[in-house]
């Protein structure tokens, strides 16, 4: 069986980012940037104004003017002429472009303007050049660094593109990730369960809680995921079931890959032509994980696939682990290594096995730093027990007792 380290890097080895394209800023929510981006021009544009109120010179105001005439109005949108006169005033309003010979504004809450003679005048106040002005490029100056490269491309991304007038952007798009849960024993997750009565291939006892859980962990990792539904444990049509998946970049199948009479997925996949990298890790829970690539012989696809064992927490934890980082490097992110982080133990834990065991635990972020402790788990069957996690720890094999205080490594999850 390969290390956790070793089916990472066996991952890796034959994980290769997407190739970059372009799409339209409207279309790049989620993808992930594959070139840097430098800003166009100055942010702001041009000089303006922070405020309602009152624009002229701070010189003037200096030298001793306290009343000025009004000679224009500019809204924002507009484009007002520069003033020339030391008693010469604009009425300016929020983000209105400031024209020549006005470096200030004075708030109108500070003013006390004549509408009868358009004459504003102010009391003393401290004043500045450049006082409640947003100066040009002061955000940021043409030519600066915008957003880098391995970017995952969020709402205020989006909003900051288009402030530059950016309308396509170079990416690397989100994976598609089939999902097909395999077992006699199982019935959708909306179906009643009533012993005796089959459906679709058994007398179904198990809800497939999987398959929503998975999708949700792909849209989460930033993939979009296809569920395909229950496949039988029948080795007469089994790989009619799995075919379908292998059209996709990635195959997510649950259950069917350990080693009972009945676990019919990793031979399936073989005769499929799907290549065997690893099957089996030292890992708990999530031992009996497989790996394999695809390329399809006629549309060329490469699809990676993964058997991940059918109990959910099994899954959920070897999703995590295993598929997250395979989406993340496929966008062009860092994926591999795993991340982790060293946190501090809230409570006593304690750790027996052979094998590594990767936890589920609750995390909060304190002032002295990230804080963790266990959650009360029965095993890989226990799914409710992950209500309370947002994370795992890794444990390594063999028997210890880790005091509160102690510090452990920590994978978290996605939110």
């Amino acid at each position: 069986m390969l290390t956790i380290q070793q089916a990472h890097d066996a991952i890796n080895a034959h994980v290769d980012p997407f190739e970059a394209h372009d799409v339209s800023l409207p279309s790049a929510l989620g993808f992930t940037l594959a070139a840097d981006v430098t800003t166009p021009h100055d942010s702001p544009p041009f000089a303006k104004s922070m405020m309602d109120g009152f624009g002229l010179s701070s010189a003037s105001y200096m030298s001793g003017h306290r009343s000025f005439r009004v000679t224009q109005l500019i809204a924002a949108g507009t484009i007002g002429m520069s003033i020339s006169e030391a008693d010469e005033a604009v009425r300016i309003m929020t983000g209105a472009a400031i024209p020549a010979g006005v470096d200030m504004v004075i708030p109108i809450e500070q003013s006390n303007h004549d509408p009868s003679t358009n004459v504003v005048t102010f009391t003393d106040l401290e004043v500045r050049p450049n006082l409640n002005v947003i100066l040009q490029g002061s955000n940021k100056q043409a030519g600066q660094p915008l957003l880098s490269a391995g970017t995952k491309l969020r709402a205020q991304h989006i909003g900051a593109l288009a402030e530059f007038g950016i309308a396509n952007i170079t990416v690397r798009r989100r994976p598609i990730v089939a999902i097909r849960a395999t077992g006699n024993e199982l019935v959708p997750y909306d179906f009643p369960l009533v012993p005796g009565v089959e459906f679709p291939f058994g007398a179904g006892l198990i809800r497939n809680s999987n398959e929503p859980m998975l999708a949700a962990q792909i849209m989460q990792a930033g993939g979009e995921p296809i569920p395909l539904g229950i496949a039988p444990d029948d080795p007469d049509t089994l790989a009619d079931y799995l075919i379908t998946g292998l059209g996709f970049d990635i195959f997510l199948l649950t259950g069917g890959v350990s080693a009972g009479d009945f676990d019919l997925v990793p031979p399936t996949l073989k005769a499929l032509g799907v290549t065997e990298v690893f099957h089996k890790i030292q890992l708990k829970p999530g031992k009996p994980l497989w790996f394999g690539v695809y390329n399809g012989p006629n549309n060329g696809n490469t699809c990676y696939v993964f058997g991940l064992p059918g109990n959910p927490v099994s899954s959920l934890v070897c999703f995590e682990l295993f598929v997250r980082p395979t989406i993340e490097k496929l966008m062009g992110l860092p994926g591999f290594p795993l991340s982790m982080m060293t946190a501090t133990l809230k409570s006593d834990a304690s750790h027996h096995g052979d094998r590594p065991t990767y936890h589920p635990a609750s995390f909060e972020w304190t002032a002295t730093g990230p804080e963790v402790q266990t959650v009360t788990w029965k095993g890989s069957s226990d799914l409710s027990a992950t209500i309370a996690a947002n994370c795992t720890i890794a444990f390594p094999a063999g028997t210890a007792h880790y005091p509160a205080g102690s510090q452990v490594q920590v994978h978290a999850w996605l939110s």
